[in-house]
């Protein structure tokens, strides 16, 4: 808001001082008319040729009479200067279109300088004239060739710039896409081995737990096997036991049958034989249990060792990942530290480029906004010259 109202003030300041200045050249161009009107009047020129004429009355006849071809020649080539002076001074708006206002504060405009050969047309010797208009043609002609070559250059600058800004552009782009994707890298791997780490933690509890329970189970099959042997030895003594006393009886039966002295006929229990084959059952029955259970240990055993080989190895893989990961993330941050810096150098020459840009812009937005109007005004000069020095060498008809 502050700059928007500076600017507008500052804009109206502009305004006055234009009209202001082109009142002032109005008046100047008016002047100068009415100065040469004053000098060429009849009376003047009359005043003039008695205070510098000498000779006789036929010599002052012809001098009046070249003097009335010089003058006349003068006005014509006067007025073909004021004309063309007027011409290119009559637009009052200040802006680019206007030819006048192609020439910036300082520069020599062309209504100027055509008003002031005017008045040395008026004033001056032909021969001085005419020298100077040949200065002046030849001076214009140089500023239209440098003018053209300075367009040529500032065309050939700019566009260099915005090739050169536009293929820096796209670098820079290129490296902030290559930045994101080092951090997406980073990132990855830095998840990745959060992961490895957080699995291999519970791996090892997994095995803590495992050989926990191996122990246990281990100390299970252990009490249970020396049980079972315990009930087999157990058993085994008692079967001896028992069949020691039915061995003695076939013995007694294999010896003479009538003793000489008898009892009543004594009958051992019918269940005794049962007891012992109940007895050689459970023995058999504690052996399977035993082999069943040394079985289950070593399948334990073994499922036990696997587990640890299985873990061991995926811990063993987890760390080689971790590794690789890590080996992998330190060359992403220094890549893309590396990218960062390269950025960062990309970015300072984008400022170089547009600060040459702008002085570039400083220095020919003017000539390059304003090219056509400035040649067709020098163009207009030059004519304007040059007619004027036909006016004064005879070449044109004074009509």
């Amino acid at each position: 808001v502050e700059f928007l109202r500076n600017l507008k003030l500052k804009c109206q300041d502009l305004d006055h001082d234009w009209k202001q200045r082109t009142k002032a050249r109005g008046e100047e161009l008016q002047a100068v008319s009415e100065a040469i009107a004053i000098l060429t009047e009849d009376d003047a020129r009359e005043l003039f040729h008695k205070k510098m004429g000498t000779g006789g009355a036929a010599s002052l006849l012809q001098e009046a009479s070249s003097r009335t071809v010089e003058q006349h020649a003068r006005q014509q080539a006067a007025a073909l200067l004021m004309r063309a002076a007027r011409s290119l001074q009559a637009r009052q708006a200040p802006d680019f279109s206007d030819l006048t206002a192609a020439f910036r504060a300082g520069e020599d405009r062309p209504h100027e300088q055509l008003a002031v050969v005017a008045v040395q047309v008026q004033l001056d010797a032909f021969t001085k004239v005419k020298k100077a208009i040949d200065d002046m043609v030849a001076e214009l002609k140089k500023q239209q060739e440098d003018e053209v070559k300075f367009k040529a250059y500032c065309t050939a600058e700019l566009n260099d710039n915005e090739k050169v800004t536009y293929a820096t552009n796209q670098t820079l782009q290129e490296l902030k896409a290559k930045i994101s994707s080092l951090a997406d890298i980073i990132a990855k791997c830095e998840e990745t081995i959060e992961e490895a780490k957080t699995e291999i933690k519970r791996m090892e509890v997994e095995l803590k737990k495992a050989s926990e329970i191996r122990k246990e189970e281990n100390g299970n099959f252990q009490e249970e096997v020396m049980d079972q042997r315990a009930v087999q030895n157990i058993l085994a003594k008692a079967i001896d036991r028992l069949r020691l006393v039915y061995k003695k009886k076939e013995a007694l039966m294999q010896q003479d049958p009538n003793p000489p002295v008898q009892f009543q006929p004594y009958k051992q229990n019918a269940g005794a034989s049962p007891v012992i084959g109940l007895m050689e059952q459970i023995v058999e029955d504690s052996k399977a249990v035993e082999k069943d259970t040394l079985a289950a240990e070593q399948e334990a055993q073994k499922a036990y060792a696997s587990f640890v080989v299985d873990s061991d190895s995926s811990i063993k893989d987890l760390n080689a990942q971790i590794d690789e990961r890590t080996k992998a993330k330190a060359a992403a941050e220094v890549e893309k530290e590396e990218t960062e810096a390269s950025k960062d150098n990309t970015e300072t020459e984008l400022d170089g480029l547009a600060q040459a840009a702008a002085d570039l812009h400083k220095e020919c937005d003017f000539v390059l906004l304003n090219f056509d109007i400035r040649q067709k005004a020098r163009i207009q000069e030059i004519e304007a010259l040059q007619g004027a020095k036909a006016f004064l060498s005879g070449m044109k008809d004074g009509n």
